[in-house]
């Protein structure tokens, strides 16, 4: 009996049943779609995030140029 327990071809098949059986799941395709969905939300904002930070350093640099040149 010991013998099953320690034999890794036999845990590698058990463990591949069990995850086409949780991969085919209601749930989990519940959870892996809520999760993309809030993954694409985060990403929308930090994408928004990024955008006025270099529109901030864009001004930044304009301003500079300009109190340079007026100098």
């Amino acid at each position: 009996m010991m013998f099953l327990l320690k034999n890794k071809r036999l845990w590698a098949f058990a463990g591949g049943l069990l995850a086409s059986s949780l991969l085919k799941s209601d749930t989990f395709h519940n959870l892996a779609v809520k999760g993309m969905a809030n993954g694409m939300k985060m990403q929308k904002s930090l994408k928004a995030s990024l955008q006025n930070i270099k529109e901030e350093a864009e001004d930044m640099c304009y301003d500079e140029a300009n109190i340079t040149e007026e100098e």
